[in-house]
């Protein structure tokens, strides 16, 4: 007898709520990592903002599944939540030197701008599955 449906596959809805809650735990990692970072070695390195944003997308690409827009909103999502945080932890979670340290236009502020920017939008391109 010819068996259609495949009982054990998960559900689209399945499927993102897994990249969900893995991605948001792989954020956490990263967000605890470059804390201990920051502490122990007093500076900290933004390229590993590509590095986290690699990470994250391969989770969700691999775990997901996703061809959705959601899966790569989600990806985009994580990694700014993970600058974010990280950059307002670095200046001591003071947000008025946060805004004049990123909207200033001297060359390693826009050079910084552009790392995390281009990381953001390499979680957003490379977590769904669309090749």
């Amino acid at each position: 007898m010819l068996n259609v449906f495949n009982k054990t596959a998960i559900t689209r809805n399945q499927r993102f709520k897994k990249a969900l809650v893995l991605s948001v735990s792989l954020t956490v990692v990263f967000l605890i990592a470059f804390v201990l970072i920051v502490n122990l070695f007093h500076f900290f390195p933004r390229l590993l903002y590509f590095a986290a944003a690699f990470c994250i997308a391969y989770v969700i690409s691999n775990y997901g599944r996703g061809v959705q827009l959601r899966f790569s909103i989600l990806g985009a999502l994580c990694v700014f939540v993970l600058i974010l945080v990280c950059d307002l932890y670095i200046v001591g979670f003071d947000f008025g030197y946060f805004l004049a340290d990123h909207l200033s236009f001297d060359f390693s502020a826009i050079s910084l701008d552009l790392i995390e920017i281009f990381s953001i939008y390499y979680a957003f391109v490379n977590s769904r599955v669309v090749k």
